[in-house]
């Protein structure tokens, strides 16, 4: 625990040295930008442990160039590499995109290219913060796989306040870890490797209500073909001058043949469980998966700091989560499945969990720290009830670069 706090920590301090995400290397007046992305320059995990990594962002024509014609496409270029100390695997990729700047449309054509190790299925439905994985982001499994992918995605808006998302997907994964979680990195290269194509279609309105949804092939155990969705609504809103609410609700299904790297994890992922989101804090990682699962909170907060000096600026909250998730076994909702040979376990009579906090007690720079605190209620004659009562409860730092 001491240590990953230290890694945490490490990771929380390299990225507020500047003040934005992408810090620019080039001259303030040229023509095209070259900027060093600072959220990726170090991270931790379990499988892959320290992870240093160096990536840039190139566009040309630069979007402040004020000689630049507005008519032109500005082409975009993304590049890093990597390695991971406990893994030594090293990690590259990078991307080239059009971004139309003459149209309200602003198409957005995009080709990319990795090789690294990626937690299988994570979905972010809008941008989120490394260090704050925020409460729309879903993993489907806890592990690692080795990944080469080749993505081909178009992007744009249409009416108002509308966006969507079109990219087709080739990939290779090979498994690093056996049956009972053994990693096998010394073997990784003679692992079993398995092929997905999927087409994903996202659509986003005024920010608040997206829709994700993905249709693939795998040959993860014979040629299987299988469908995803996700829907998310989130809004904040001020209930009258003090106080303003946060409320999250997002619901997915996946088909009941759809591959066990595919399947919703829905319990805690590593940045849940050390930093205050709005996933389930008291749930260890891989502990609840789901073909069809709903879970929501709501937060009341003050709009108000209770003091506001340089280095604090304490607001208080309290809020609810609430969690369902269910298998599916021959046509029929569970709370026990075996998928691919992985026996799972779902929240079928639910879990809820109350908390309180506070955010901004501390912060520095960007780097805003507060502390919280949870406790899990599970029904008494629930599989999952833990008996010991610490084991439900949750006190920890938060941290967030705002």
């Amino acid at each position: 625990m001491r240590k990953k706090t230290f890694y945490i920590l490490t990771l929380t301090l390299i990225p507020s040295l500047s003040e934005a995400q992408y810090l620019r290397l080039s001259n303030a007046t040229a023509g095209s930008a070259l900027y060093l992305n600072t959220e990726r320059i170090f991270s931790y995990n379990r499988y892959d442990g320290g992870h240093v990594e160096g990536s840039f962002y190139y566009a040309i024509p630069n979007q402040y160039d004020a000689s630049a014609s507005p008519t032109a496409p500005q082409w975009q270029f993304t590049g890093y590499a990597g390695y991971g100390g406990k893994s030594h695997y090293t990690s590259f990729g990078g991307s080239v995109a059009m971004q139309d700047r003459k149209t309200t449309h602003r198409w957005k054509p995009t080709v990319s290219f990795c090789h690294e190790l990626e937690q299988a299925g994570r979905i972010a439905l809008q941008d989120y913060n490394l260090l704050n994985p925020s409460q729309n982001t879903v993993y489907m499994t806890d592990r690692f796989s080795a990944i080469d992918r080749l993505s081909l995605g178009l992007s744009g808006r249409f009416g108002r306040n509308n966006s969507f998302s079109i990219n087709l997907r080739q990939s290779i994964e090979r498994q690093l870890f056996a049956q009972d979680g053994t990693l096998l990195y010394d073997n990784a290269e003679l692992n079993q490797q398995y092929k997905y194509t999927e087409a994903q279609l996202r659509l986003t309105h005024n920010s608040r209500l997206t829709l994700d949804i993905v249709a693939g092939m795998t040959d993860f155990d014979q040629e299987t073909a299988y469908l995803r969705s996700i829907v998310q609504y989130s809004r904040t809103c001020a209930l009258g001058s003090r106080i303003a609410a946060r409320l999250f609700s997002q619901g997915g299904y996946a088909t009941s043949h759809t591959p066990y790297s595919r399947i919703f994890d829905i319990s805690g992922t590593y940045g849940s469980y050390f930093f205050f989101t709005n996933t389930m804090l008291t749930v260890n990682p891989n502990e609840f998966h789901a073909h069809l699962y709903a879970r929501g909170t709501v937060a009341l907060q003050t709009q108000k700091p209770l003091w506001q000096c340089r280095f604090s600026a304490p607001t208080p909250f309290v809020q609810a989560g609430l969690l369902y998730g269910w298998l599916t076994h021959e046509g029929k909702l569970t709370a026990h499945a075996t998928v691919n040979g992985m026996a799972l376990n779902a929240p079928t009579q639910g879990v809820l969990e109350p908390s309180i906090g506070i955010n901004s007690l501390l912060r520095w720079s960007r780097l805003d720290i507060g502390i919280a605190a949870a406790v899990r209620l599970t029904p008494n004659k629930a599989y999952y009830h833990q008996a010991d009562s610490s084991r439900d409860f949750a006190l920890m730092f938060t941290a967030q670069i705002i």
